[in-house]
Order: structure tokens, then sequence, then C-alpha cells
């Protein structure tokens, strides 16, 4: 199939002369960080303490099979302690500088490119607040250029990953040929977490993990230069506001007055009564079907919205083989997942030139963000 049969004649030019001319943003490299140290869900329910038989049937029953996390030392009774709210915000401000720290000099690494030479950082994080932003802190620690251009995107959660990468596309083609932009989703699970035993607790504390990916978006000075990453097309979003109380969070509302997330049990069956127009509207856009789409990337938003996400778009497992690996090998680790689930298409080594993927990300708003790539 031609690239002019991929495009409707009403995008058809703008879209050539963009694929012609290689003006296209690319992803040139991703690389990801976690923890050292990673749990299963019994060894969770055992350093909380969990006795009551609902919740540790919740955990034991998760299709998730570990998860790494920052957590403190148990203390002489095998139980961790419950940490203060100053805890916690020190552990997310320790948490991102150790992960993005990790994740940035992976992901630039790869491409023999120095921390001086990016233009802009993007920091993107939901599970915890800092004033001055990550991008700040990392920018002193790691010794960015004083003259970089600085984007600290919170409060957009789990779908945080997809409109991060919009804004790092439009900061790469604005900037010009060569210009740099490192996008990083850094989240720390655990310094969002309540230790109170309700099942609206437990589904949050069984389901998500602490992680950071790191992305590094450019657009290419020499076309002949081809890393192994795709350029990115275009984006779609669809914003649910009558189901905003889905997602959310519980501003000190609960027994221990820290903020805490609310998951609706409904949330998988909106995600998924929504997700066609979502999806549909970003393919109709450039003219294509689904059958044009070789390459699946899901946000690992948890084991029901996976099912419901594949029945309504009439999926495989292995489309999504990869966002099924990392729900049960990570959890969910919020707007990082998605690149996650990325990494691991580009390890594969399977995409040819000319193939067309979608990335998919759900979360607070309530939002379902996509994208289109092309290799």
């Amino acid at each position: 199939m031609s690239l002019e049969e991929y495009t409707t004649a009403g995008t058809k030019q703008r879209f050539m002369e963009g694929i012609a001319g290689n003006s296209y943003p690319q992803i040139v490299s991703v690389a990801t960080a976690n923890p050292p140290k990673r749990y299963t869900q019994v060894e969770v329910i055992e350093l909380f303490g969990t006795k009551d038989p609902k919740i540790v049937k919740l955990f034991k029953k998760s299709h998730i099979k570990g998860r790494y996390l920052f957590l403190p030392e148990p203390g002489d009774n095998g139980i961790i302690r419950n940490e203060t709210n100053h805890e916690l915000i020190s552990k997310h401000l320790r948490g991102s500088i150790e992960l993005g720290t990790e994740a940035t000099r992976k992901c630039l690494s790869k491409q023999g490119v120095d921390v001086s030479e990016i233009d802009h950082l993007i920091c993107v994080t939901s599970t915890g607040l800092l004033l001055p932003g990550v991008s700040a802190h990392l920018v002193k620690h790691l010794k960015f250029r004083k003259d970089i251009n600085r984007t600290d995107i919170v409060g957009m959660g789990c779908s945080a990953g997809v409109p991060s990468l919009r804004s790092a596309v439009q900061s790469a083609a604005t900037g010009g040929p060569g210009k740099k932009v490192l996008l990083l989703c850094i989240e720390i699970s655990s310094a969002a977490y309540v230790s109170y035993e309700t099942i609206q607790a437990a589904v949050v504390n069984s389901l998500f993990g602490d992680g950071a990916a790191a992305i590094l978006v450019e657009t290419q000075k020499d076309p002949s230069r081809t890393p192994n990453g795709p350029h990115i097309i275009g984006f779609e979003s669809r914003t649910l506001v009558d189901h905003m109380d889905l997602l959310r969070y519980d501003l000190f509302e609960n027994e221990e007055k820290k903020i805490s997330l609310i998951l609706s049990k409904e949330l998988p069956y909106i995600i998924g009564n929504n997700i066609e127009d979502a999806v549909y509207g970003l393919l109709n856009k450039y003219g294509l079907k689904k059958r044009d789409i070789s390459h699946w990337v899901v946000h690992a938003g948890g084991r029901k919205v996976l099912e419901s996400i594949k029945y309504n778009l009439g999926l495989s497992n292995h489309d999504i083989r990869h966002t099924i690996a990392v729900h049960e090998e990570y959890g969910n680790m919020s707007a990082g997942s998605v690149f996650f689930s990325f990494e691991r298409l580009l390890k594969d080594n399977i995409a040819k030139k000319g193939d067309l993927g979608v990335l998919i990300a759900m979360g607070p708003g309530l939002s379902i963000e996509s994208a289109l790539l092309m290799w």
C-alpha cells in the first residue's frame, strides 16, 4: 500500500510533504527505570499487615505478579510503618531524582547524546506535588544547560504520556531540525499510598507501581539517519467530563488525611464504551482503517480496562502482548506505563518501514488519548 493510499484527499498534501521532507518529529530513543526492589502481591499485603480476607483475596487473584516500589524497611514485627505526609513528599522527590536520572542517562546514551544537547525538558507526574517541580531538580542534579526550556505537567494521571508526547512533538517541530526534546514520565505511586483497609483503597494499593520512562524526541537534520523509532504523525483526544468522578484524587477526606486515589468499578465499562470513538477518530483523520495498523501500544491500566479495550476494538492478546506483559510484571505505573510497553515493541525490532502504530492511554478527566506513529 502506497503512502497516498494511507491518506484522504483532504490530508494528502500535508501528510506527503511532511514525510517527504522528514519534518515529522521522531522518537529516537526510549528507556525506563524502576526502584531496585520488586515485591510480589503477597509480600505487599504481608508488609502492610493486612488481615481482611476480602483484601487478601483481591491481591492474590490479581494478574499482577509483582511491582517495583519504594517502601520503608519493616519494623521488628515485619510490618512497615505508616509514613507521614512529609515522608511521602520527600520520597516522591528522592524517587523522582533517582529514577529520572537513571532513565535519562540510559535514554541519551543509546544515541550518544549528552545532556548539554537537550533543548527542552518536559517532566510529567501525578503522584506528588513539588515546587519547584521535578524538572528544576533534575536540571540541577544532571547539570542540564542553564538556558534549557522546562515544562512540568502535573495532574493528568495515567493518560499524561500521550498528551505530553504531543507537547514534545510541538516543541521539536517548532524548534526545527536538530532540536532535542526529552520527555520524562516519573511516577512514584508509593508516595500516594494510604494504608487504611477498605476495598476502595485496596484496589489502588494492589494496582500501582513506581517507574520512570524517558523519551527523546527530535526532528532529524539528516533524513538518512534513521534510529529505530517512529515518526509521530498526529493525535486525537476525548474528554468525557460527565465521568470526571470515576478517576480522581480524594483530597484529605479519608481517615489518614492524605491524598488518595479514587478508582470507580465503572471505569472499564465507560472506557470501553468510548474507546472506538477516540481511536477511530484518530484513524478517520488520516483516512485509515483498523487493518492498516500493525502495532498497538496501550496503557497498562488494569486487567478489566484492558479486556474492555480489547473487546471493543476487536484486538487480540497478541496485539496488546507488550501491555499485558508490562501489567503483569510492573503493575500500573501511571503516565509512564504506555512507554514501558512501547520500549518492548522497539526491542522486538519487528516494525518495518511504513508500518503504522497507535498509542492509547486513559486517565482522569475522564480522558482517552491516542497517537498515530509511522516507521
